[in-house]
């Protein structure tokens, strides 16, 4: 979503490069300065991402550290109303706020899982190449389908280390570049439709339905690792990947 500078204080960029100095850590890097405002798992210490680091070990995604309004009020110049945070930080910090402007309900979309037996049965991939249709730049960005994300979550975890549900859920947001109206669309059964299509996904590549093989492990509660099918999988370098081919691989 672009920034519209007209909402922020004329000497923007220079009140964002003076917070982004103060958050250099003992290395002379700038760190993201949340210490638990976002809520997520590292409350009461400092988030450990660092500007251009990696948002997690070996990912291909960027830290790309930006300015957090702790009054949620974009005109305010008050560093001690300002901290550099990363990506994930600042979405999650910035969410709840953002869910109280919204003036209306989001419009409810079809069940995830209706979409993905549908389609399940129709084939797979040749359903979605009917279903592609062009969209004008002006839209908002469609959110994936269970389906869709297939392909995505396994090369995520294809790092061989141990992913969180949230962790990953970020990431994909990241990759497909949801934006904060698209990321709070619910579903008929209240559910945001990006975080159920997401669950769709990291089920069906543990091999539901029927018990088949899975692709990925769940390690512990939320956390998911890939399996050696999962790599065999990744290694036939497919373009797509659809509820079809994980049903028919044993």
């Amino acid at each position: 979503m672009a920034m519209n500078y007209s909402h922020y204080p004329e000497n923007w960029e220079e009140i964002r490069a003076e917070v982004l100095e103060r958050a250099k850590n003992s290395d002379g890097i700038s760190q993201c300065e949340c210490v638990g405002e976002c809520g997520r798992e590292h409350k009461g210490k400092r988030c450990p991402h660092l500007q251009y680091g990696r948002l997690t070990t070996k990912s291909q995604y960027k830290v790309i550290l930006t300015t957090a309004h702790l009054c949620h009020n974009p005109k305010c110049d008050r560093r001690d109303h300002l901290k550099s945070m990363c990506q994930p930080c600042h979405q999650v910090f910035d969410l709840r706020e953002r869910q109280k402007r919204e003036s209306g309900k989001p419009r409810a979309l079809k069940s995830g899982a209706t979409q993905l037996s549908k389609r399940a049965k129709r084939g797979g991939r040749a359903a979605e190449k009917k279903q592609v249709q062009p969209r004008a730049a002006s839209q908002p960005v469609p959110i994936p389908d269970g389906e869709a994300l297939l392909l995505p979550v396994l090369k995520l975890l294809a790092d061989g280390l141990n992913h969180s549900s949230q962790e990953i859920r970020e990431l994909l947001r990241v990759q497909f570049k949801i934006g904060p109206d698209e990321l709070i669309q619910k579903l008929a059964n209240g559910k945001t439709a990006f975080q159920s299509n997401i669950d769709l996904a990291l089920a069906y590549l543990q091999g539901a339905p029927q018990g088949r093989s899975k692709a990925i492990n769940r390690l512990s509660k939320k956390v998911y690792g890939i399996t050696t099918l999962g790599k065999a999988i990744l290694n036939r370098n497919l373009s797509d990947l659809t509820i079809k081919d994980l049903q028919s691989w044993r």
